[in-house]
C-alpha cells in the first residue's frame, strides 16, 4: 500500500493502535451479547440513515469507553466517527478510529451469527491512511485483525488460514439484504465461475473476513451502499492477508474518504488477481 500522511504519535506504536482497536471491537461486540433486549428499536436513525437498535448503541457506547480508556493510557488525543454517533474529536483529529458497532444490525436483533463490531484506525484521511484494525465476531470467538504491513490474523493464527488454491474458485459470497438485487447477480457469475457454490448474507465486513481467513473464494456486493466504516477494517485486513480487490462500480478504495458518508463502497475481492479480474467481467453491465 502507499505511505500514511500522517507520523504515529509520539510514544505509541501500531502495535499499540491495534490493541487499542482489539479491545475495543470486543468491548462492543459483548456489549451485544449481553443485551437482554436485541430486538428493540430506539425509533432513532443513524448517520447512515438506518434505523437504530438499543444494541447499536449499547455496542458503541462499550467501543466508545474502551478507547477512551485506551488512549488515556497512552497518553494520546484522538477522534472517532462513528457509524451510531458521528464524529467527535478528544484532544487530535489523530489516530482516527472508524467504527461500526454492529455490522450486521439485522442479524444482531435476532441472535443470529452473522454479525461483528469493527474498529479501525487511521493516521490521515483515506483508506490508505488505515494503520490497524479488528472485526469481531458478535458470538463470541477470535477476533479478525491486521497492523499495516504486519500480516492479518485471526486470534494467533496467521490469515489466510487455508492455501490459495491452484484450481478454479469453488466458494463465492454475495452480500446484500435485497435478495432479487443479489438474485440477479447468480447467473452472470455462475456463467464464469460454473464449479462455484453461491451464499448470500448481510454482513460485509464478517464476510471479508472469512474471504481472507479462506472460507470463500469470491466476493461480491450485490449495491453501492456501504459506507468506510463498514469495511474499513476488513479491507485492511484482506489486503493483509494478500487478497485482491477492487470496486464493481470503479471507486479507487486506496484514496477513499474515511468520513465522507457520500462515498459509497460495492466491494469486489477474490483470493488470486486473476479471478477479480474474471468476477468483475462477469458482473459488470
Amino acid at each position: 500500500m502507499e505511505e500514511a500522511t500522517v507520523a504515529t504519535p509520539e510514544g505509541i506504536t501500531p502495535e499499540n493502535l491495534s490493541d487499542i482497536c482489539r479491545r475495543a471491537a470486543e468491548a462492543g461486540a459483548a456489549a451485544v451479547r449481553a443485551h437482554p433486549q436485541p430486538e428493540r428499536y430506539t425509533g432513532t436513525r443513524n448517520t447512515g440513515g438506518d434505523r437504530v437498535l438499543a444494541v447499536d448503541q449499547a455496542a458503541d457506547r462499550a467501543i466508545r469507553e474502551s478507547l477512551a480508556a485506551g488512549c488515556a493510557g497512552r497518553g494520546t488525543g484522538y477522534t472517532v466517527f462513528s457509524e451510531e454517533s458521528d464524529r467527535s474529536e478528544h484532544g487530535a483529529a489523530y489516530p482516527l478510529f472508524v467504527i461500526d458497532p454492529v455490522d450486521g444490525s439485522a442479524q444482531a436483533r435476532r441472535r443470529h451469527p452473522d454479525c461483528v463490531a469493527s474498529v479501525a484506525v487511521a493516521l490521515g484521511p483515506s483508506m490508505v491512511d488505515l494503520v490497524a484494525g479488528a472485526v469481531a465476531p458478535i458470538n463470541s470467538g477470535d477476533s479478525y485483525w491486521a497492523i499495516r504491513g504486519g500480516g492479518a490474523w485471526l486470534g494467533a493464527r496467521r490469515l489466510p488460514l487455508i492455501p490459495v488454491p491452484d484450481t478454479s474458485p469453488s466458494s463465492a459470497m454475495l452480500e446484500g439484504t435485497a435478495a432479487a438485487v443479489s438474485a440477479a447477480l447468480i447467473g452472470p457469475l455462475l456463467r464464469s465461475f460454473p464449479g462455484c457454490q453461491v451464499q448470500m448474507t448481510g454482513s460485509i465486513a464478517l464476510q471479508l473476513c472469512l474471504l481472507a481467513a479462506g472460507c470463500y473464494d469470491l466476493l461480491a456486493a450485490a449495491r453501492r451502499g456501504a459506507c468506510a466504516y463498514d469495511i474499513a477494517a476488513a479491507w485492511l485486513i484482506c489486503t493483509e492477508a494478500g487478497v485482491a480487490y477492487g470496486d464493481l462500480g470503479g471507486l479507487e478504495t486506496a484514496s477513499a474518504s474515511l468520513t465522507d458518508l457520500s462515498v459509497r463502497h460495492q466491494p469486489l475481492a477474490a483470493r488470486r488477481a486473476d479471478w477479480l479480474e474474471s468476477l468483475r467481467v462477469a458482473l459488470l453491465p
